[in-house]
């Protein structure tokens, strides 16, 4: 499963913008950053390994330079959250 956002995720808004499949994938505004957030199932022995990755693509050399100082302030705390999303989804999993 991979969820997809474009916006401004530097600003106190986000300016995320509401797309279609087909406009996340056509949208190259600057001044804007694509997001793809996937959680993929691994099968390993008798289990299965749920794991995410998150994906960035900044549309223009100054959205880039701004999202670069905006992950260096919350990337702890984003994998922090991943962290707890992962355990929720276990719990429910295997409850």
């Amino acid at each position: 499963v991979a969820l997809g956002l474009v916006g401004q995720f530097w600003t106190l808004t986000g300016e995320r913008l509401k797309l279609d499949a087909a406009g996340f994938a056509a949208f190259d505004r600057p001044g804007y950053a694509k997001a793809v957030w996937d959680f993929r199932l691994t099968p390993e022995r008798d289990a299965t390994r749920l794991s995410t990755e998150t994906r960035i693509l900044g549309l223009d050399a100054e959205s880039r330079r701004r999202f670069r100082g905006y992950w260096g302030v919350i990337q702890p705390f984003s994998g922090l959250t991943r962290r707890a999303c992962l355990r929720g989804l276990d719990r429910e999993a295997t409850r």
